[in-house]
């Protein structure tokens, strides 16, 4: 990954990581996951990466983090583990419907790991709205999100949800 967005616990301190070619990206950050769906779908709680005084458009900061869901959906099809994981802050907590909690980097990487594995597998999501606070270092990403993956009968079953990304600086 290019920028700094990583999906973390919102309560854990700021980070910035890499760089995004316009720089804005580099800010955001994201927390933890939550989903109807099964492997990594995402109701997301992040983060928005280096402290500023200064002003921020909302606007501006709505359309990065729109491009950053987009970014991920991206590297999610490409079945690449880390530019996947690249994503999430060493913090993170990724939360589903019956599975367990996922703490931290290394768990969700094994889960992350664990779903590409399934013979069919495939997911993506787009940004339908984005939302920043007034103080420009919170924000959230709602998300239509499509899993594929086989059923028991082995047949390919597209499941379709929604997800929130929720960022902080």
């Amino acid at each position: 990954m290019e920028s700094g967005l990583r999906r973390g616990v919102v309560s854990y301190p700021f980070e910035a990581h890499g760089e995004h070619p316009e720089g804005a990206r580099a800010n955001w950050h994201v927390g933890v996951s939550m989903s109807p769906i099964i492997p990594f779908a995402a109701c997301v709680v992040g983060t928005l990466g280096g402290c500023s005084s200064q002003q921020s458009d909302p606007i501006a900061e709505q359309e990065v983090l729109m491009q950053a869901s987009r970014d991920w959906s991206r590297a999610s099809s490409t079945g690449n583990v880390d530019a996947i994981v690249s994503y999430w802050a060493y913090v993170a907590v990724v939360m589903m419907p019956d599975l367990p909690t996922y703490r931290g980097k290394k768990p969700i990487r094994k889960y992350v790991e664990a779903s590409l594995k399934v013979p069919g597998f495939r997911i993506s999501w787009e940004p339908l709205e984005a939302h920043v606070s007034d103080s420009g270092d919170l924000g959230y990403v709602i998300e239509r999100t499509r899993v594929t993956m086989p059923d028991l009968s082995g047949r390919p079953v597209t499941h379709q949800a929604r997800a929130v990304s929720i960022w902080r600086k």
